[in-house]
Formats: C-alpha cells, structure tokens, sequence
C-alpha cells in the first residue's frame, strides 16, 4: 500500500503553495467546440491497442454478473500520476467470476506521468481490469481509445457507463467519479478543483448537471465520489431518485484515496452483496486505510459516509420541521453558538481562513446538536425546537449506512462527531470569498423547494462581523 506524500497531497488539493505546470496553459487554448468532436468515432479498436495482439487478449460477450464496478478516472489534471496509482492498485484485486471491474482513464500533456513506465500516451483509454500483481505498469487490456475526450463534460460519463452496462451485463452496478471535488460550487475559473475537471479543456461536471447526466446512466445501485466535499446534502439530493447508496467524504479525500484492492476483495468474497453492503465495505476499508496514521495529512481529519438516497427526502422534510421550530423558539444566542463552533471542513487552509471560521462546509448533525445544546429561552417553543432538532437526528441516524470519523483538524475539530452528512452552513462574512464561483445554489433541487434557502440567508446575516467601535 503505497504511502502520503504530503508535498504531493499539497498538489492533490491545489491549495496556493502547489506548483503549477506549464503545459496547462497552453493546453487550455484549444477550444471547447474541438474538443466535443471527439466523439465514439474516434476510438480505435481493441487491436491496435491490446499490446500482445493476441486474439486471446479480445474479451468475447461476457455474461451476466453479480456486480459491474464502473471506474470514470480522470487523470488528466494534476493528479495524473495518482490515478495511473489507483488504476494499478485496481489490478491487484481484478475482475473474477462474479465482478467486473472496468475503468475509463485519462491522461493529458505535461505531467510527472509522461516519464513513466505507461509511455507519454494522452487521451483515455476503457479497460477490463484483470488482476496483477505488478504495481508499476498497466497489464489490464485497453478496450477502446479516444485521443480527444473531454472527460469534464458529463456525456463522457454517459457514454462510459452506458458503454459499461452493454458490454458487461450483471444484477448491480456501481459507479465511482475519479478526481477532484468541490462539493456543490461550480467554479467560476478554469483549473480550479471541480468534479471531474478536464485541465486540457478547462471544463467540469457541474453540480446542476448531475441530475441530467444521471437520468441518462440508468440505475445504479452504489455511486461513489473519489473527490474532495462531496457527500453534501446539495449534491446528493441532485442524484437521490438515481441511485440507491451514496458514498463520499465531507472531508478533503486525502492519498492514498480508496483502498480498491481492500474494498474489491471484500465485494468478491460476498458477490450477493446488496448497495448498502457494498457501502459499508467501502467506508471499512477506508477506515482501515486512514487508520494509520502513515497515511494521514497533519492537521487533518478523516471522514467517509455511506447513505440511503431514499431517506434524503424524509431529512429534508424533518429539516423544514427544524427550520419552523427554530425561527419560532428565536434563540439567536444558540444559533450564534452553532454558526461558531460546528465543525467546518478545509475549504480554505491556513493562510487564507486561519481559524477554519470562513469555510461554508460544515456538519449537519453536529450543527443541530451544538444549537440544541445552546438552548437557553425557556417555554415550549423552546421545547419544541429540542424535539424537532432530535427528529432531524434521528433521520439522519435512520439515512446513514456506515459512517467513518476520526482523527482532529488543525483547529482541534474532533471528526468523531461528524455525522456523514454536509451542508453549506455560512461561515464567517469577511474578505474574499475561498472560492470564486458560479451562482447557482438557488438553483439547486434541495435549495429552491423548502424552507433552507431563507434560513441560509438568515444565517448568513448572523455570521457577518460585528461593527468596529
């Protein structure tokens, strides 16, 4: 298992003290429109890509399996090198009788990967992963190849699951999105941190077309995202009629990632396994990863959640309940308390948000529990509030598959009381915003149909500084 670098995990987040390469650039000149031309017509046969060329190496139709493990790697960014990592990793567990593992990976110009052992090759490439013991070079057969992909625009996704499902049939599929995350925000610059961002054509898939690109993907029993932020309830309630099991960090996703090999051999030994078991083998296993303290960034802590899409609604509903309990109750002193002491997740770092206090992404759970703690109006309404805020507990209790937290950030946040779930709780109003970014949360289905967006602004107005005297 393959241990942090953290200078490299510095590079991963894309925080202010990480390098830059020159062919990013450049490469983000060529325009969009050529890069959507790119297209199934320019993927090249199995032949000319199998290395052996043997017709042994061509897989024939595959019948139907237990499980399909759908792998979108996009390694064409500034972590290219740690996706060929993880596609390696893959192969040390491989597909068997009863799994599939197939994965889509990318690569672009200029990165630390082009002196490797896979050659400077650029595009991306579908694999049936086979198992293999050798952890420097892709054995796995290369099944298509597209020169020109846009891995940042959602229709690649498509096409790959799409692709995945035709080719290897079984009972349940899993699919898990490869790179950066940023949670709900849709940067508003090319190159910074996205779900799946393309560096060579500056695009990414947004947070308002995950619903789209999900109604095309057909069901998928567990998705997972190996990105930064992205188990939000903004993000998962896009996506929660489309999947069944929804896994992902709160957290930044430190190296080594997942453990694939782990997680694979888990699922292989009980191929019957259903989506909520497939969830908790993946948070195991990355318990386990994290558990040694080898693989841990200073000042960080660890969080991976697995949840039932179809509880979201019901937290939602007992959210409003919250909302309508709270603004009756009028404690602003409790409300106050919560805004300051929730647990806040590493949207900044330490030079541009110090005490961790501007950062929007924060704990649900651990915010309802630290209001309800602050409660000091006396009288039902009071009462109220307590009760409403213990139902939104107990819905979140009831969403949560398997939850993993543990270790203290760099301002002392003790990730065991994270509750699997993220929401953007307004930080503290002052000096720039962490990230410049699209304004679309309004647009988002969680935000526009209920109480939360009023409340959002609500807290927002509580957070901005006191006057200067």
């Amino acid at each position: 298992m393959r241990k942090l670098n953290f200078a490299v995990f510095v590079v991963l987040l894309g925080l202010p003290s990480a390098f830059a390469f020159a062919a990013e650039t450049a490469r983000l000149e060529n325009s969009r429109v050529a890069m959507q031309r790119a297209s199934e017509e320019n993927r090249v046969p199995v032949p000319a890509l199998v290395k052996a060329g043997k017709p042994s190496d061509v897989l024939p139709p595959q019948p139907v399996r237990e499980w399909t493990l759908m792998l979108f790697m996009n390694g064409r960014s500034n972590v290219e090198t740690f996706a060929m990592e993880d596609m390696n990793e893959l192969e040390l567990a491989g597909s068997s009788e009863k799994i599939n593992v197939v994965a889509e990976l990318g690569r672009m110009e200029g990165t630390q990967g082009d002196s490797g052992p896979e050659g400077k090759w650029t595009g991306s490439k579908r694999y049936y992963v086979i198992k293999d013991p050798d952890t420097s070079t892709i054995k796995s057969p290369a099944l298509s190849y597209n020169p020109k992909p846009d891995m940042g625009d959602y229709h690649e996704v498509v096409s790959f699951v799409q692709w995945a499902k035709k080719t290897f049939p079984a009972k349940r599929y899993s699919l898990i999105i490869w790179d950066h995350g940023w949670g709900w925000m849709d940067p508003s610059k090319p190159m910074t941190r996205s779900i799946s961002h393309d560096f060579a054509s500056g695009n990414a898939i947004k947070t308002t077309q995950l619903k789209t690109m999900f109604s095309q993907l057909g069901p998928i029993d567990m998705y997972a995202s190996m990105g930064c932020f992205m188990q939000m309830m903004e993000v998962s309630y896009e996506i929660k009629d489309y999947a069944k099991v929804i896994v992902g960090s709160e957290e930044v996703i430190q190296l080594p990632s997942f453990d694939f090999d782990a997680f694979i051999n888990l699922l292989a030994a009980k191929p019957q396994s259903d989506a909520e078991a497939a969830g908790k083998y993946l948070v195991s296993t990355f318990k386990n990863l994290y558990s040694d303290p080898a693989n841990v960034a200073p000042g960080y802590g660890v969080q991976l959640s697995a949840i039932r899409a179809n509880k979201l609604a019901g937290v939602k509903s007992a959210m409003d309940g919250w909302i309508k309990a709270v603004s009756a109750a009028g404690d602003t002193a409790a409300l106050k308390a919560a805004l300051r002491d929730v647990i806040r997740f590493e949207v900044g770092d330490e030079n541009t948000d110090p005490s961790k206090k501007k950062s929007p992404y924060a704990d649900l759970g651990d915010f309802i529990r630290i209001y309800t703690a602050n409660l000091t109006v006396p009288g039902p309404q009071a009462q109220a509030a307590r009760a409403a805020g213990q139902a939104l507990l107990a819905a979140l209790k009831d969403m949560t598959v398997a939850n993993t937290g543990f270790g203290k950030d760099r301002v002392g946040n003790d990730f065991s009381q994270t509750t699997g779930i993220g929401l953007d709780i307004p930080g503290v109003q002052e000096g720039a915003p962490l990230l410049e970014h699209e304004d679309t949360y309004g647009r988002l289905d969680f935000v526009k149909n209920g109480l939360w967006k009023d409340f959002h602004k609500q807290l927002e107005q509580l957070n901005k500084p006191e006057p200067k005297k």
